[in-house]
């Protein structure tokens, strides 16, 4: 049985298909300020672009949670 979180749907596809439109945020040294492609940068919130950094870039999951904190609070 597969589980997916339904904001996820068709990405793993997507990145398979294009894994050149995330060579960016693989290469960058502050992934995490990368804007995803452009129809995955509009249709996720910033938490689930973490989420998304995390399989991608996993050591830039605390920056990326320190500007989310920064962004809620003001």
């Amino acid at each position: 049985m597969s589980t997916t979180l339904s904001a996820f749907k068709g990405l793993d596809e997507y990145f398979m298909k294009k894994p050149d439109e995330f060579k960016n945020i693989f290469d960058s040294n502050n992934a995490h300020e990368e804007p995803l492609p452009e129809y995955w940068n509009k249709k996720f919130t910033y938490f689930q672009k973490i989420i998304f950094l995390k399989c991608l870039r996993s050591d830039k999951v605390i920056p990326a949670i320190q500007s989310w904190i920064t962004e809620q609070m003001g």
